[in-house]
């Protein structure tokens, strides 16, 4: 009888440190494998949003800041940039125009070939940009369209043509789902009414519904009367009062382009336009609270902590689920 063969020796492998960061080493799936997983891919796409905005030097409003709301939500964000400007927490030194035909073919070159799933507007800062927009939606129609009506940063430095107010009001206001103007965009879009209470939001959100839009959302965080920050939602039927801390800080820049990002990257997963409000308003006020002391510059800074602890959980829960 021959002996019986050795058994093998084994030995433990040490298991290898994963930080929230890193992943193990994973086997090279074969080619074979591969067109599945990117068939799957494609049967799931990821919540697009596109926005339209302009440039903030600084990071904390504008592309910038879409960009930071969007991945912080989970959704992937493309840009059409329609101006650059050169501006930092103390205000806005300086505005470059990019040139309306390059802005149709950027719009061009993303609705194209990506599939857009919602449009979120910014800084337009003239005429002919919002109707080589309303053109360009028109050919590649998307599922909704968020428009946040920029004229005036926060420093109060203008940022759009007084000329552009008639083309918000006559031609993409009627194709937007939602308007998110603050008091300050809502009493210049209704011709300068001034907006003291609640009860003026709610007035002022029934006339901008009347220029085409399916919702308005009149932002009262600017009103310094009100001791809660309270937002007035209007479907064309009922009105309801968004409420919320009001956070002491200096860093409110670019809350609004925030805000609306968050609303579309919302949309783009699937939710109804009130559950996507109160999830960005929500979002928004632990952003301003986790970063109501940031210093970066020597003013106003964006709501920027809790978009970097956002994105740090979202990217964690996506390595563990592997």
């Amino acid at each position: 009888m021959s002996p019986a063969p050795p058994q093998p020796i084994l030995r433990p492998h040490p298991r290898p440190c994963i930080s929230s960061f890193s992943s193990p080493r994973r086997t090279r799936p074969s080619p074979r494998a591969r067109p599945c997983r990117l068939a799957a891919a494609r049967e799931m796409p990821w919540p697009h949003v596109l926005t339209v905005a302009g440039s903030d030097s600084g990071a904390g409003a504008g592309i910038q800041a879409d960009l930071k709301a969007c991945a912080a939500l989970g959704a992937y964000c493309s840009t059409v940039i329609t101006a650059v400007t050169a501006q930092n927490t103390a205000g806005v030194h300086g505005v470059h125009l990019v040139p309306e035909e390059f802005i149709r073919e950027q719009l061009n070159s993303v609705l194209s070939d990506m599939s857009v799933d919602v449009v979120k507007t910014g800084m337009l800062p003239s005429a002919g940009i919002i109707q080589i927009l309303c053109e360009s939606l028109r050919k590649f129609p998307v599922k909704a369209l968020v428009v946040d009506p920029v004229m005036v940063s926060t420093s109060g430095d203008s940022l759009s043509d007084p000329s552009t107010l008639t083309n918000y009001r006559d031609e993409l206001f009627a194709m937007a789902d939602i308007v998110t103007p603050n008091v300050k965009e809502a009493s210049k879009l209704l011709g300068g009414v001034s907006l003291h209470t609640v009860s003026d939001m709610r007035d002022a959100a029934a006339s901008i519904y009347k220029f085409g839009p399916r919702y308005v959302l009149v932002k009262g965080g600017d009103m310094p009367d009100l001791s809660e920050a309270i937002d007035v939602f209007y479907d064309g039927k009922e009105f309801v009062e968004l409420r919320g801390h009001r956070i002491k800080t200096r860093n409110t820049h670019g809350t609004g382009c925030t805000l609306a990002s968050s609303i579309a990257a919302e949309l783009a997963k699937g939710s109804t336009m009130l559950h996507a409000v109160q999830v960005a308003k929500n979002y928004v006020e632990s952003a301003l609270h986790h970063s109501k002391d940031l210093i970066i510059g020597n003013g106003p800074q964006g709501p920027f902590e809790a978009q970097v602890s956002s994105i740090q959980y979202w990217l964690t829960a996506k390595l563990q689920s592997r």
